[in-house]
């Protein structure tokens, strides 16, 4: 987003203190990298830490919308989260600290699902929450008034079949679903959908 690449949570080595200042396996730190298009962007040097979000997790949903980067979902061992959490985007990469945007919790509390931004929306498709893989797809309206807030989740479709741990991107006012597994049996595939 405006010439960065973001990553934020994940797993990390238990015993390597860098993502959270003391030794877990979950991560809430954020990192970012600027992309010049001029030489590779992929270097471990380049990357440069950021305002960490609460409830370090891994399975998180991020997207960057109208000068925010958002959080969503994920899972730390024990809990399946369902929170929405926003921070700006500031000119030179680097995030302010993150807030909870209240009443904006997933009806389904999920990681590893697909996220996407469209038009004034958050799109969040499929996940897994332990016991469930869903298909459904939820919606949410950014708030433009200058605070990050999205304003609630409501349901928008479905996918085509349960699936995790997809890739999700929007262009052209098309949602595309790339990869991901089902459940009961799971099973990967390569599969590439649309709505």
């Amino acid at each position: 987003y405006g010439g960065y690449l973001y990553i934020a949570g994940v797993i990390h080595a238990t015993s390597d203190t860098a993502c959270n200042g003391t030794a877990s396996l979950y991560c809430s730190d954020v990192q970012y990298i600027q992309l010049d298009g001029t030489t590779s962007p992929f270097i471990s040097s380049g990357w440069t830490s950021t305002n960490s979000f609460t409830n370090a997790r891994d399975g998180l949903g991020l997207v960057a919308a109208n000068d925010m980067l958002y959080m969503l979902g994920g899972y730390n061992g024990s809990t399946y989260y369902g929170d929405t959490q926003y921070a700006t985007i500031n000119s030179n990469g680097s995030i302010s600290t993150w807030t909870t945007s209240g009443g904006a919790t997933l009806s389904n509390n999920a990681y590893a699902m697909g996220v996407t931004a469209y038009d004034g929306f958050i799109y969040e498709s499929g996940g897994y929450d332990g016991t469930t893989y869903y298909h459904t797809t939820q919606i949410a309206p950014l708030n433009n008034g200058g605070t990050g807030w999205v304003d609630g989740w409501g349901t928008a479709g479905s996918t085509v079949g349960t699936r995790t741990n997809f890739g999700a991107a929007v262009y052209n006012g098309y949602i595309y679903f790339g990869g991901g597994c089902t459940a009961t049996p799971a099973s990967c595939s390569s599969w590439v959908n649309s709505f």
